[in-house]
């Protein structure tokens, strides 16, 4: 299949052809794997600065990484514990590697188990959806070969979110997360099979099991969607927006302040300093007294950073709200002065509501 080098840029072209040449020097065999396969055959591969590209390693990958981190420098992390290695390069772009694996999960919402393997197709296995399954090799006696074992591409062509397996949701509740993630970005649905497993899986409250940090944090990845308000009608169309936040009202009508902060985080990108994922928090918990956003803060285990500037907002954006409305009686250093007492998310936040 050509695609890899028709709808790859120059440089990232051939970034691939010298980590495939250390690879085969090496005697490893290399493969670029899920995301970045499945959006060059979508035709749309994100900017260099953005793309990650994760590599599955029929072999040692830390080694492997190690050594193209000699090659192109940049800044090395290697999580011994998990077997996967990553380098951010000067250039942006991120580089995962990991050895191909088994993953086995002893119980719903476990660590998985890893067990090594040589086998490409058994790696590919243990992902989350068909349309992540697939894969081209780098090395250069196959350069550019595709694989397709669990029809991905197919599932590609008919725009489906499809699992690999019945227990997918089981081993991997976040995995409804995604589903939502991904049908969303893409414009996909689920596939009938799919869907049922999923409401299964949400029906026994399988989310439940996982932990706190990893549901939020995974939910924060919604928020950094080009589109989040969609995802977030589609956390309330499957009942799981009350789930993660118990005891908050009117969540149904909020879709219109999502919508405006959407905009708003669009429009100022770069020109005002602001967190994102802190702006989509206030849109729930601005209605909250301080002390019941601290205790939200603590539930969903937020950083303590994260937690500071939100009450710092919330505790001064009434104020800064009423003397705004008197904005024909102040003047400009006024308002800069009222401003000043928040954060760059607190005034995109003022602007949305």
């Amino acid at each position: 299949m050509p695609l890899l080098t028709e709808r790859v840029d120059k440089s990232l072209q051939g970034l691939l052809l010298l980590i495939g040449q250390r690879s085969s020097l090496l005697g490893l065999n290399t493969y670029v794997v899920g995301g970045l396969v499945r959006d060059i055959i979508l035709n749309r591969v994100p900017p260099l600065k953005k793309i990650d590209i994760d590599l599955t390693v029929e072999g040692d990958s830390i080694f492997f990484a190690r050594e193209i981190y000699k090659l192109f420098g940049g800044t090395l992390k290697v999580f011994p514990q998990f077997g996967t290695a990553k380098i951010v390069l000067n250039s942006g772009i991120t580089l995962d590697f990991s050895s191909a694996r088994q993953d086995f999960y002893p119980f719903p919402a476990a660590m998985p188990q890893v067990q090594p393997t040589n086998n490409l197709k058994k790696d590919l296995y243990r992902r989350d959806f068909t349309i992540n399954t697939l894969a081209f090799s780098i090395i250069p006696d196959s350069y550019g070969k595709f694989f397709d074992f669990f029809g991905g591409l197919n599932d590609l062509n008919k725009k489906l979110i499809k699992v690999l397996y019945k227990l997918s949701f089981y081993d991997d509740p976040l995995r409804i997360l995604r589903a939502i993630k991904f049908s969303q970005r893409l414009g996909f649905s689920y596939d009938d099979e799919t869907r049922h497993l999923m409401q299964k899986a949400i029906n026994l409250k399988l989310l439940e099991k996982v932990s706190r940090e990893k549901l939020y944090r995974e939910l924060e990845l919604f928020f950094l969607e080009p589109e989040p308000s969609k995802n977030l009608k589609e956390l309330i169309n499957l009942k799981l927006l009350a789930f993660l936040f118990p005891r908050i009202k009117n969540l149904d009508k909020k879709e219109r302040l999502w919508l405006k902060i959407e905009e708003l985080g669009k429009k100022f990108a770069g020109l005002i300093d602001f967190d994102l994922i802190n702006i989509f928090y206030l849109s729930f918990f601005y209605e909250l007294k301080p002390e019941g956003i601290s205790y939200y803060c603590d539930y969903i285990r937020l950083p303590k950073k994260r937690k500071s500037s939100l009450l710092t907002i919330i505790k001064n954006y009434p104020f800064i709200l009423k003397n705004l409305t008197q904005v024909q009686a102040l003047e400009d250093a006024d308002i800069y002065e009222l401003l000043s007492k928040i954060p760059g998310e607190g005034i995109l936040f003022l602007m949305a509501i």
